[in-house]
């Protein structure tokens, strides 16, 4: 959405429809907003008949990631979806639309400015995909957020360290933290790896956390958020498994929960006798016990990971 600001910002408050159909709705970052400005720009320097061979041109160049579908061009993607589109942007109390046309009217242009203005720390995520980034969605901010709901490098962090994209992770480390010392990013991305390989371990070897588990799947998806292990027990309960990976206990157990809750919901039909949570991590604190006692149906263990080495007999 900050993206989105940003282009309108550039190219005069308003899109015609054609505009947001060719240039408008590829923006990703706050990179391409200066790069899709100019595109605008020079599309509206254009004679009429030039505009229309564009738009013609536009509509019969084929993309392959569209063959599927059908939909052949991305042009006509976005034609076929515009009106979710542009009720999707609408969301903010800032935008409007016309028939042929998307707009920040004149009397929310300040408080976009100030919005942009506040939001130097947003932070651009690269989803795995299109329904864990609608999930994000689905998370309430700390209230200390609220007037800046936007994805920080905190954010793009966790999500990364979930996913296992450990380099990624600590690239945002370093820009959550200006200023931390190598050595704390090297003792960070050690932790990172020894909670991927306890996730392996977990993954081959769930009877040793609790027999009679057996694995449903890693990372599944859900409308909020990706679990990091998903099982049943020997009575054909769910069982989320959660590692704590160093996050704040107010934000593992939220998270469980948001987890449990959908679980109990969408796979057990409700019923929460066939829903329950495990939590894996190596410290806990007395916020996470305060808030683990109301939560009756997550279970919080530790582990330890050893390393045995023989010399070799031969």
């Amino acid at each position: 959405m900050l993206s989105f600001y940003k282009v309108l910002q550039n190219i005069g408050w308003y899109a015609s429809r054609e505009e947001f159909l060719l240039f408008v709705s590829r923006v990703r970052s706050s990179e391409d907003a200066t790069e899709v400005a100019s595109l605008v720009e020079e599309f509206r320097a254009c004679a009429d008949g030039e505009r229309v061979r564009l738009v013609d041109l536009a509509t019969r160049l084929s993309a392959s990631s569209h063959a599927r579908s059908g939909e052949g061009t991305t042009y006509v993607k976005v034609r076929n979806n515009i009106a979710y589109i542009w009720n999707f942007l609408k969301l903010s109390r800032y935008v409007e639309t016309e028939r042929n046309r998307i707009h920040i009217p004149e009397r929310h242009r300040r408080s976009v400015r100030r919005v942009m203005d506040a939001s130097q720390d947003a932070e651009f995520v690269d989803y795995l995909s299109e329904q864990d980034w609608l999930a994000s969605y689905g998370a309430v901010p700390d209230k200390a957020n609220w007037e800046a709901p936007w994805t920080k490098a905190e954010d793009a962090r966790e999500y990364y360290q979930r996913i296992g994209r450990i380099d990624a992770a600590a690239e945002a480390l370093t820009r959550e933290a200006p200023g931390i010392s190598e050595k704390r990013v090297g003792a960070y991305r050690r932790v990172q790896i020894m909670e991927r390989v306890l996730e392996d371990i977990l993954e081959q070897n769930l009877d040793e956390l609790e027999p009679g588990l057996r694995l449903v799947r890693r990372q599944f998806p859900t409308a909020v958020g990706p679990i990091d292990l998903l099982a049943q027990d020997r009575n054909d309960a769910y069982v989320v498994i959660e590692l704590k990976r160093g996050r704040t206990s107010d934000r593992v157990v939220g998270q469980v929960l948001r987890y449990l809750g959908w679980v109990t919901d969408r796979l057990a039909q409700g019923n929460e006798a066939k829903a329950r949570a495990i939590v894996v991590g190596r410290n806990y604190d007395r916020k996470f016990a305060a808030a683990i006692t109301a939560a009756n149906r997550v279970s919080p263990y530790t582990y330890d990971i050893r390393a045995r080495f023989e010399p070799w007999p031969g």
